[in-house]
């Protein structure tokens, strides 16, 4: 039972303060000690308070609710990859396309997260020297190497964010970066096997993570008996308006779209199930999946947790 929603509210912040004072003595050493552990380096990052020196739209209360999905977003993403789970595989590239008419000129926007980019870098060093430690993957230490495009990408986007902070304009090449930038699309020549296919872009996920005979966050709030889930549905778009350069425009990318559920422990939700709901009003035929020919578990998509009720 739910005496009120002030009374959940105030057991959360309970327990993030508590958490946070377990973190208080957690060293830069204790979080490189494993990879699971080292992801959120990144993460927190995105939890930051902006000052005036950022885009206006960084500074709104809406943007903190659009970070919130962000980090729960990537945390799915993260235990979702790290299980086994029936999966369509995302595509990295399409050999043998059309050759496209080049669009005319965009100015586009790179979110200017200096800290978030300067641990990307960190960890991707990280993963480098796990590599070379354990001598596995060998590969990834070339220069043209999966790891080492990624590693010049973000470099590269660290160097355009600062750029469009401190005023200094874009040139065309960087302007033309940020329109082609596809962190899916980072592959070594002839490492592709599948090209882009409709049933690939159904990017959303479902992880379970954790079972429990009797959820409380008080005496006043119990949940029962079930499975909490965390998931992504359909990616949101996310319209801004910058400004750098002194050139007012709108801009326009994807956003996260969390979910965070409970449901029964003995009707438990695949992967398929959940593409399925998230995806049952789309006609995606003969391209669809076999597993999403029918869903059954869920009625409808579950709300959307109140925090992120200033983005809706």
């Amino acid at each position: 039972t739910i005496n009120s929603e002030n009374e959940v509210i105030a057991a959360i912040l309970r327990n993030i303060s508590n958490l946070m004072t377990l973190l208080s003595n957690t060293t830069g050493e204790d979080w490189y000690s494993s990879i699971s552990s080292a992801i959120f380096t990144l993460i927190y990052t995105l939890n930051f308070t902006f000052s005036e020196d950022y885009p206006l739209y960084m500074q709104s209360p809406a943007f903190q609710a659009k970070q919130l999905e962000s980090i729960l977003g990537i945390y799915t993403e993260f235990r979702y990859n790290t299980l086994l789970y029936d999966q369509v595989i995302r595509p990295m590239a399409e050999y043998g396309a059309e050759e496209l008419e080049v669009p005319k000129f965009v100015k586009g926007f790179i979110e200017p997260n200096l800290q978030f980019w300067d641990n990307t870098l960190n960890f991707i060093l990280y993963l480098r020297n796990i590599f070379q430690y354990f001598e596995i993957f060998s590969e990834e230490n070339e220069e043209f190497s999966e790891l080492g495009l990624l590693y010049t990408k973000i470099v590269q986007c660290r160097e355009i964010s600062l750029k469009e902070l401190t005023g200094v304009p874009l040139s065309e090449d960087e302007y033309e970066f940020i329109r082609n930038l596809n962190f899916g699309a980072i592959y070594k020549e002839g490492s592709v096997e599948y090209s882009m296919s409709t049933e690939q872009y159904l990017l959303s996920n479902v992880v379970d993570i954790m079972d429990f005979d009797d959820l409380s966050y008080n005496e006043n709030y119990t949940c029962g008996k079930g499975t909490l889930y965390e998931a992504i549905g359909e990616p949101s778009l996310m319209l801004v308006l910058v400004g750098n350069e002194k050139t007012n425009r709108i801009t326009v990318g994807v956003a996260y779209n969390h979910y965070e559920f409970i449901k029964d422990t003995e009707q438990l939700i695949s992967d398929c199930d959940w593409k399925s709901n998230v995806y049952r009003t789309i006609n995606v035929e003969p391209t669809r999946p076999a597993c999403l020919s029918k869903f059954d578990v869920m009625s409808e998509m579950p709300a959307k947790n109140f925090w992120y009720d200033s983005l809706r």
